[in-house]
């Protein structure tokens, strides 16, 4: 049977979309190939007909997840000058899902996951957080420091908050720890 052209292509990402979101929802170690492909709609059969393994669906997954978080991140805005430090962490606090990881950053989800992969993995990973630091440090004021620097710091914060704040138990606590990065960076 013939199919469709570009259906490997279409279906090749949509693998990769819902394994992008299983994967920051419940780790990639806690999940299976079958999970990842049953996300997508399919069964487990046909993965090895897209990728040579897991680890090269999880490298695909994190570069789809980053593009999609940098998107929200930055809707609607330009690389200008003069925005806040305060308004870029309000802005990734906003952009990011606290109680929904599936559609957030990847750095607060999958970090611990990437630093026990491969070198692979970590290279992309690696690469697309210097994506993430430049386009912060574009929208950062001018300032005596070198604006990669306050960027990744920035980002850290961030990653940081928000894992801290899907932790703990209390949603009070939580929204606190929300409200005090932003505090701090202003």
């Amino acid at each position: 049977m013939r199919y469709p052209s570009g259906q490997k292509k279409n279906t090749h990402e949509r693998i990769v979309l819902a394994a992008s979101r299983i994967f920051r929802e419940q780790g990639y170690r806690g999940t299976g190939v079958d999970a990842a492909m049953k996300a997508a709609g399919m069964t487990a059969g046909g993965f090895y007909a897209h990728f040579p393994s897991k680890e090269a669906l999880f490298a695909e997954s994190l570069l789809a997840a980053f593009r999609g978080f940098r998107k929200r991140l930055f809707a609607g805005t330009r690389a200008r000058r003069g925005s806040a430090s305060g308004e870029l962490i309000r802005r990734y606090f906003e952009a990011e899902r606290r109680d929904e990881p599936g559609g957030g950053c990847p750095i607060p989800a999958l970090a611990a996951d990437v630093a026990r992969s491969s070198g692979a993995v970590r290279e992309t990973f690696e690469q697309e957080v210097q994506k993430m630091a430049a386009a912060l440090a574009a929208r950062l004021p001018g300032q005596k420091d070198d604006p990669g620097d306050a960027a990744l710091a920035i980002l850290a914060l961030g990653a940081g908050g928000v894992l801290l704040s899907r932790a703990v138990k209390t949603p009070a606590l939580a929204d606190r720890v929300r409200e005090a990065c932003v505090r701090f960076s202003e």
